[in-house]
């Protein structure tokens, strides 16, 4: 199991979002947890941003993330706007 980590602006943004938001999170952490590739997460590599990775979390947000080894960083929650 990889060691997970939240950026400050993750947990930041995490507070402001709904509630709703949040248990569905949770849900896809619990994927995330068992493994990252899951099907139901849609993780994808993303262009331009080394080492970076999405998964969704509903049709309009995703979770971006990068992998370091051993550690996962988490460092947005946010619309597909997002780094686009």
């Amino acid at each position: 199991m990889k060691k997970i980590i939240f950026s400050k602006h993750f947990r930041r943004v995490f507070k402001k979002i709904s509630n709703t938001q949040k248990i569905n999170f949770e849900k896809k952490y619990k994927f995330f947890c068992k493994d990252i590739f899951h099907p139901q997460l849609k993780t994808h590599k993303l262009k331009g941003l080394k080492n970076c990775w999405s998964f969704s979390l509903n049709f309009s947000l995703r979770v971006i993330f990068r992998l370091e080894g051993e550690k996962v960083f988490f460092l947005e929650i946010g619309s597909h706007d997002i780094y686009k």
